[in-house]
């Protein structure tokens, strides 16, 4: 019986599809953090899992926009009083709403007939031509999602926002792809990130040096109160390698019996710093420096604040098998509606222009 190309190649992405995103989200820190239902309530105590992932990452069924409620504005009627006096209830609100725009993102598996007449005979041969282009597709899409959701965009971008968005460099400017969420940094102080410019001065080689200070600063900045602190410190590898250094008589590596041994099992490389886990993020540095920002750099991250939204029925989601008018092919895409977004920008900071060692 004739093998059906077509359908041989849509069960094969199908069969794939679990293990596919799954190796994304955990591959990666920043993506690991926000949506693996193992290791970030696990490792980061940040929330509970919510169905397959935890609430980092957030699926919904769509809508023309993503709209994050904000809590920007102090409670002017909080007072002291006693007796009779008159108390204060001027009507408040607090609240606003960021609007973010959603990003697609697919890329596609283009088997030409030649190939898959040439190895008609057998479905063995035609599954295992398949999972190779599956394999192949599976590590360049890691690999460009990551960056997408590090690196910086320009106006117009077709791509989800990154890290260096909203966490910039100079906190008092838009990023260049435009004002985030819809709101003005320039004129609302409270939708800035924390920043510390390390201005390229030597980290230092102990505890008291002007990088391990400059850290422990950032992590104060980004302190509000006993339950908003920082959950994650990612570096590229001048920075990891930097504070590694300064610790070399007392670094506190992830290791079994700790709470963060899991970080350890999957292959990241990690240390602690003041009770938080620094891990380290290669593609930073490279990005930075493709991006023309100034040196390497620390993020300091409370990922309670921090969310990659998805639409459920684009969520890395295959298309149906097409066969282009104009070519000798199958084609299928994988595609994914998404945007990277925060909801509160002030507990996110970035100790930048840290030296190349």
């Amino acid at each position: 019986m004739a093998l059906n190309y077509n359908s041989l190649l849509a069960s094969t992405i199908k069969y794939y599809k679990k293990g596919f995103v799954d190796n994304i989200i955990k591959d990666f820190i920043l993506l690991a953090a926000l949506g693996d239902k193992d290791l970030a309530p696990s490792v980061f105590k940040m929330r509970k899992p919510e169905g397959d992932f935890a609430e980092g990452i957030k699926l919904v069924d769509g809508g023309e926009k993503i709209f994050c409620p904000l809590m920007y504005a102090e409670n002017m009627t909080v007072q002291g009083y006693a007796g009779y006096d008159t108390l204060d209830i001027t009507p408040t609100d607090p609240f606003t709403a960021a609007e973010y725009d959603w990003r697609r993102i697919a890329g596609s598996v283009n088997m030409d007939n030649d190939r898959l007449d040439k190895n008609r005979g057998s479905a063995v041969k035609l599954f295992d031509l398949m999972d190779g282009m599956l394999k192949n597709l599976k590590v360049s899409m890691q690999q460009k999602v990551n960056d997408m959701l590090l690196k910086p965009k320009l106006l117009g971008t077709k791509e989800p926002l990154g890290l260096m968005d909203i966490v910039k460099d100079d906190p008092s400017t838009n990023p260049a792809s435009g004002a985030l969420g819809g709101i003005d940094a320039v004129a609302n102080a409270w939708w800035r990130n924390q920043a510390i410019d390390l201005a390229a001065a030597s980290f230092g080689t102990d505890q008291t040096g002007a990088g391990p200070k400059a850290l422990r600063k950032l992590i104060r900045n980004t302190t509000f109160g006993a339950e908003e602190t920082p959950n994650l410190i990612i570096g590229g590898d001048s920075a990891f390698e930097s504070l590694e250094d300064t610790m070399l008589n007392q670094t506190r590596y992830i290791s079994e019996g700790m709470a963060q041994q899991l970080l350890g099992k999957s292959g990241f490389d990690a240390l602690m710093f003041k009770g938080i886990p620094v891990v380290r993020e290669k593609r930073i540095e490279p990005l930075r420096l493709e991006a023309g920002l100034s040196g390497d750099a620390f993020y300091v991250l409370n990922t309670k604040y921090l969310k990659l939204w998805g639409m459920k029925h684009r969520w890395f989601e295959p298309s149906s098998v097409k066969e282009p008018v104009n070519m000798d092919t199958q084609v299928q895409s994988i595609i994914t509606a998404c945007q990277f977004v925060t909801d509160n920008r002030r507990t996110n900071g970035v100790l930048f222009n840290i030296a190349a060692v």
